[in-house]
């Protein structure tokens, strides 16, 4: 019989401490070495006990979760399963983990898809246990539809209706690739936008919701009033808008999509005032993805494609028809039925 995996929690509630403790310790094959109710007791007790994996609450006292994180990170590769919320904010945060090396996350709530005890139980355990198992000889193969073969994210603001009704009317039925739309919009138009955009479209179109599994050849719009942020299996998380940022926020949504597709993830910046998206489309070109931004002497406002392009991250610059033509060469178009996945 192995020895069970050594798990540190770190977490300032004592009482999700204790309950992590138990969920893990019941299931078998793990022993909790540990727990830490600060960032410094965290990296104390991580340099002392040597865990196997640690579960890692980001909003600690005294020191961030996130430095917390980068120094397990450079002193040694013990796995790091993130503990989070499900605020804008906290998207944002664990969407910054996972590209410091965090292996995975736990939701601590999800008020949009309330789950049973059991549910999160089985959640807790399982990833903790992926986590701790982590090399390739242990790691259970994905699903070969985990992925979508690739994703478009269309980020606008201010002028981006109009801009839409340019480019989507000149993707093919045959397009090969997800196309999700993050515009800045109240909860109240977003289904108005979609139902509009529709007439406009040659693929399938509609409003996102929750739980939605998103498929190549189609395009969803994030709901208005709502983050929304790239999962495996061809899911989206939606995370209610709690005030500290644009809504929809584009840069969680590109962020997510580069963290989750790498080099599948298309991002398209449209006009816009601001810089919401710049970060986001930075992000995908390090992952390798493409980056398209809209020419700014064609937008209304031409803040957001002006910032992404003084930021370097934009890869192509040209108006919206330009953009349609070059996204429906770089995506490669659906075989046999246009709309069988």
């Amino acid at each position: 019989m192995s020895a069970p995996a050594r798990v540190l929690v770190a977490d300032d509630s004592p009482f999700l401490c204790r309950l992590l403790t138990r969920y893990l310790e019941e299931a078998g094959g793990f022993h909790v070495v540990g727990t830490a109710l600060s960032g410094r007791d965290a990296i104390h007790e991580f340099r002392r006990l040597s865990p196997d994996v640690v579960a890692l609450d980001l909003t600690l006292p005294d020191i961030d979760g996130l430095d917390v994180l980068r120094e397990i990170r450079s002193s040694g590769d013990a796995p790091v399963v993130i503990i989070t919320g499900a605020s804008g904010m906290d998207a944002v945060l664990t969407l910054r983990a996972l590209e410091a090396g965090a292996n995975d996350f736990i939701m601590k709530f999800d008020p949009l898809r309330p789950k049973s005890p059991d549910t999160v139980r089985s959640e807790i355990v399982t990833k903790i246990r992926r986590a701790a198992n982590r090399s390739l000889a242990t790691a259970p193969a994905p699903p070969p539809d985990s992925l979508l073969p690739a994703v478009v994210v269309i980020g606008a603001s201010t002028g981006g209706p109009t801009a839409l009704r340019q480019i989507l009317p000149l993707l093919p039925d045959s397009f090969g690739a997800a196309v999700v739309v993050v515009q800045h919009m109240p909860a109240a138009l977003s289904a108005r936008l979609a139902a509009d955009l529709q007439r406009f479209s040659r693929l399938p179109l509609t409003e996102i919701g929750a739980g939605d599994r998103l498929r190549a050849g189609a395009v969803g719009v994030a709901p208005g009033g709502m983050h929304l942020a790239f999962e495996p299996h061809r899911r989206v998380a939606l995370s209610k808008y709690t005030g500290e940022s644009d809504c929809p926020s584009i840069d969680i949504a590109m962020e997510s999509a580069a963290a989750v597709y790498g080099p599948a993830a298309v991002g398209v910046l449209l006009t816009g005032m601001g810089a919401d998206g710049v970060h986001g489309m930075a992000r995908i070109r390090d992952r390798g993805g493409k980056t398209l931004v809209q020419d700014p002497s064609t937008c209304v406002v031409a803040g957001m494609p002006g910032a992404a392009i003084a930021r370097g991250a934009a890869e192509f610059i040209g108006s919206p028809e330009a953009i349609a033509s070059r996204l429906s060469r770089i995506i490669l178009p659906i075989p046999g039925d246009s709309h069988a996945n």
